[in-house]
């Protein structure tokens, strides 16, 4: 890389999923953009599925390797979004949960705001609680808010910044003159107990999903550690899921240890395969918006009644949802991008003639692609004149992809998800 002024590297070999960070380091090393690497798997990928048919594996692999050098070509890498955390908490709800996680927080050193829609601290267990309330009261880094919830978040991760305003009815507070403006937030953790009208109005305001009998259930989070950023956002108790007082007060340690995880960090960094939006073509219809599973998306207005999508780099995790349902074409994903899905295509649908037209396979890299290096590794066998072109998620392929396919000579689409 450094002898030849290299811009870019293509590795053919094993897994990306067990050793493109690797080469990444090696690449970042000699000076270059560790997102200017492609790994290609010609090994489980290629070599081991088809030991059979030596010289249709051989031109499979130079096709993808061929496909890969096409992809690393047209990509145009985005820089790194960093931001700070504040090393502060909110707590919402002041049970045993809420009380318990504010003091393991407070203990730690982390300024705490307890926020509590009723008079008294303790909940339904505020007789039995009486020394962890004193503690509460007493404690120098709990700020009490009582009679009074939350009506607006705003921020993001790292820095959350909430409206605090007496409890009354949801539609006369916000904004008035009593509203507290509180922030920023490094964490936040919602110990509403049993849910109620507070808890659904929370859960819009945190984008929480909520199953059908209104708890915040553990959001999914695919299995890339690497790449995942947390928001901060913990749930405790049962506005989780209903349990009893031992349990949830195992759940406040939990919350407030990994609460205290986030907060240690210090920064956040979101890089790689992450969306944006061209605002010049953004024609504010929010379909983006909808299908967000990581309440990345924000509308914003703009002039002339039109709202523009916004997409936070910081919760995004690239799974191209707002690409396949973007009817203007204005949403991309930085690595992952129409056009060099695009060049892989040509590559792997221009074949020699003496091979059949090929089969093209899109993959999800976490399911779909991992089955496929699975079939190599344990021997399983499948035919050579597949194409395979891996995705960052499946979510991400738009219709006009498949199409283009075809229209390309595919003799059929397969489409791993």
């Amino acid at each position: 890389i450094r002898t030849e002024e290299l811009e870019r590297a293509v590795v053919a070999g094993c897994s990306p999923r067990t050793h493109k960070r690797l080469f990444q380091e090696a690449i970042a090393d000699s000076g270059l953009n560790p997102q200017r690497l492609g790994l290609v798997n010609i090994r489980e990928g290629c070599a081991w599925p088809h030991r059979g048919e030596r010289e249709a594996a051989t031109l499979r692999a130079r096709d993808q390797i061929a496909m890969e050098v096409s992809d690393i070509a047209a990509q145009t890498p985005r820089p790194a979004t960093q931001a700070g955390i504040t090393s502060a908490a909110l707590v919402i709800g002041s049970g045993v949960t809420g009380m318990t996680a504010a003091i393991e927080l407070a203990d730690a050193g982390i300024p705490v705001t307890l926020v509590e829609c009723t008079t008294t601290l303790g909940g339904t267990a505020s007789s039995d609680a009486s020394g962890l309330i004193a503690s509460i009261q007493e404690h120098p880094a709990v700020s009490l808010n009582l009679k009074k919830h939350i009506t607006q978040v705003d921020g993001s991760v790292g820095a959350y910044y909430v409206d605090i305003a007496p409890y009354a009815t949801h539609n006369t507070d916000h904004g008035s003159p009593s509203t507290d403006h509180r922030g920023p937030f490094g964490t936040i953790i919602v110990a509403t107990g049993n849910p109620n009208e507070e808890t659904r109005e929370l859960a819009k305001q945190l984008r929480l999903p909520q199953d059908a009998d209104g708890f915040l259930p553990e959001a999914r989070v695919r299995l890339r550690p690497g790449d995942y950023i947390e928001r901060g956002i913990y749930v405790c108790g049962s506005a989780h899921y209903p349990c009893d007082a031992a349990e949830a007060q195992f759940q406040a340690y939990s919350a407030a240890s990994r609460a205290l995880r986030h907060l240690s960090r210090g920064t956040v960094t979101a890089q790689g395969a992450l969306a944006q939006v061209d605002p010049e073509k953004c024609n504010g219809c929010g379909d983006c918006f909808d299908v967000c599973s990581f309440a990345s998306v924000t509308m914003v207005n703009r002039s002339k009644g039109i709202s523009l999508s916004v997409i936070d780099p910081l919760l995004c995790t690239g799974c191209g949802n707002c690409v396949s349902v973007c009817p203007v074409g204005a949403a991309t994903v930085a690595g992952w991008t129409d056009t060099q899905i695009e060049a892989q295509m040509r590559v792997a649908l221009s074949p020699a003639p003496s091979i059949r037209p090929p089969a093209l396979i899109f993959a999800c890299e976490w399911s779909g692609y991992a089955a496929a290096e699975l079939a190599g590794a344990q021997g399983l066998t499948y035919p050579p004149n597949i194409r395979l072109i891996r995705l960052d998620c499946s979510g991400r392929l738009q219709p006009g992809l498949i199409l283009k396919a075809f229209e390309l000579g595919a003799a059929g689409v397969l489409v791993l998800g």
